[in-house]
């Protein structure tokens, strides 16, 4: 306690020197010419910052560092997607059906195929997700990976950026072009849309009405569309009924697995019964709608602004997305452009990221000439 008394304070330390050989004459002096060296500047300036102002200031490095990563064609599938299998199984032929509302003429809307050959084209090209796996595997081997790559740059809050670089990575799994990342980053939705996205690719009762609302009259839920939360039941129980009819599982298996929440089975009946209110909360978690009178429940009803949430282009949902939803090609991060699909720098701007001299990489220690 005393000591650190004495760092903090100069007067402190002068006090003490006296106390300790009281013949002495302490001389306090300031030197203008010393230059405090820069990461202890950064460090300092790091405490007095709030933690929002260094989180947004280091998105941009983020990204940068992010970009930095070199894939190759195999970092295209997550561990988790290796070993992960959905709660409920569903077979080859029912993944790939649509299902139709009742009073929809089944031929209107041709069931698409990928072809061997689209797939083998596809698998071909560097997307977003083969930088986000790359980190992800390499992270999994050493827990310390990403901050071992942050580290090997100049950066003014270390911490900080190592966090965004693993939260960029993620959501590159799950998005499909850079600025719709940027943009949950700057609105701190990471972890919502992480969530959702997962339910956008294995809950099949969320893949139900995200089918049906794109292909069916979609242009109403980008123009306020309303719901009311017995509506919001109804549309629930056929949901639950073209599901079952198609995959002919079980009642009681959607309702222990809680791929919604609020359903009963009415034992006397055998009949499911949704709570309109719980109905309601399903769609505003899971899609764009804005609760309106959440709190009055004789007024409270739903306003769609759209389909999936934040408008964002999922890989889950980016087919059914293309009418109705514009990517641009390039993104912009300072200076430089780049592919917002590839993550391919697309201008002459060289990179910004300076290294940090304070790593030694491993060159500097083998010299081929001894």
């Amino acid at each position: 306690m005393d000591k650190a008394c004495c760092y903090h304070n100069f007067m402190y330390l002068e006090y003490r020197l006296q106390q300790l050989l009281p013949t002495c004459t302490v001389k306090l002096r300031e030197d203008h010419t010393v230059q405090t060296d820069q990461s202890i500047l950064s460090f300092l300036g790091e405490t007095k910052k709030t933690n929002e102002q260094m989180y947004q200031e280091s998105i941009d490095t983020a990204m940068e560092i992010f970009l930095s990563v070199e894939p190759s064609q195999s970092d295209c599938k997550t561990k988790e997607e290796d070993l992960e299998s959905r709660q409920i199984t569903v077979s080859e032929d029912d993944e790939d059906t649509d299902y139709y509302d009742d009073d929809t003429d089944a031929g209107a809307l041709p069931v698409t195929t990928t072809t061997q050959k689209d797939a083998e084209q596809k698998s071909e090209a560097i997307t977003l997700k083969n930088y986000g796996v790359a980190i992800l595997r390499e992270q999994q081997e050493d827990e310390f990976y990403v901050q071992r790559l942050v580290a090997k740059y100049v950066v003014p809050y270390p911490k900080v950026t190592a966090e965004l670089v693993s939260t960029i990575a993620l959501l590159s799994t799950y998005m499909g072009n850079l600025e719709d990342i940027y943009q949950i980053l700057k609105r701190k939705e990471s972890e919502k849309v992480v969530t959702i996205a997962k339910a956008y690719a294995n809950n099949i009762v969320v893949q139900y009405f995200v089918n049906r609302f794109y292909r069916y009259g979609s242009e109403r839920y980008f123009n306020a569309h309303k719901l009311s939360p017995v509506d919001a039941a109804t549309l629930l129980t056929e949901a639950f009924t073209a599901v079952q009819q198609k995959t002919h599982i079980p009642m009681r298996t959607f309702i222990d697995q809680k791929l919604v929440s609020g359903i009963k089975l009415d034992m006397k009946t055998h009949k499911m019964v949704i709570d309109p209110s719980k109905a309601a909360n399903f769609f505003v978690r899971f899609f764009a709608a804005k609760d309106r009178n959440a709190k009055k429940p004789d007024l409270r009803y739903l306003e769609f602004h759209g389909i999936v949430f934040g408008n964002y282009q999922y890989l889950a949902t980016a087919k059914l997305q293309e009418k109705t939803k514009t990517v641009s090609a390039q993104f912009t991060v300072g200076e430089r452009i780049f592919d917002s699909m590839t993550g391919a720098c697309l201008s002459d701007v060289p990179c910004p990221l300076v290294r940090s001299r304070l790593v030694i990489e491993e060159d500097e220690f083998f010299d081929d000439a001894a």
